[in-house]
């Protein structure tokens, strides 16, 4: 004797087989169906995971515009600060000045007013591009300058004029370069 219950929607069709009663095709039959439906729950399931990481991945870089955009103006002046205090602190250090310890405690406060400045722009996650020497790379570098070299030194950097930054991971200002060009 064969039971059979309506099936809900989305669900598998339940039977009872009363032992004696069924034969072996039957039972294959039925076994690959539910092989088909298992396999059609597997793929759905892989499809919804590709589609929410799809929607996370575009939330995120969703947000990381956001806060680039809002951040930017803030940050600019805060990055301008940072280089006026450099400027100041190679200034006095290339003075030479009658009295040392003042020359001294100045450099000493300008050098722990720039850690701070480079904590809080850490926070807002600023970091400085710290590959500055080396290759010319148009990525991060900016020519202002450029100067005669010898050949084996064609297309470096000579000398850094003014850093460059990122802003989470992006960047925000690149590395003021003298470069280096072979006559």
């Amino acid at each position: 004797m064969m039971e059979e219950t309506s099936p809900l929607p989305g669900q598998m069709v339940r039977r009872t087989v009363v032992r004696g009663q069924n034969d072996v095709g039957e039972l294959r039959s039925e076994i690959e169906e539910m092989r088909a439906l298992l396999l059609k729950v597997i793929e759905r399931g892989s499809v919804e995971q590709k589609v929410f990481d799809s929607l996370h991945n575009e939330l995120k870089e969703y947000k990381n515009d956001f806060f680039y955009e809002r951040l930017k103006p803030i940050v600019r002046p805060l990055l301008f600060l940072h280089d006026s205090l450099s400027q100041l602190d190679t200034e006095v250090s290339a003075r030479t000045s009658s009295d040392a310890e003042m020359q001294a405690t100045v450099r000493e406060n300008l050098a722990y007013f720039r850690t701070q400045l480079e904590e809080a722009l850490a926070i807002c996650e600023v970091t400085p591009i710290l590959e500055s020497r080396g290759a010319f790379d148009a990525a991060i570098h900016k020519v202002v300058d450029t100067v005669a070299v010898a050949p084996e030194q064609d297309n470096t950097v000579v000398r850094v004029v003014r850093g460059g930054w990122y802003l989470n991971g992006t960047l925000l200002r690149p590395i003021e370069v003298v470069r280096g060009r072979a006559s």
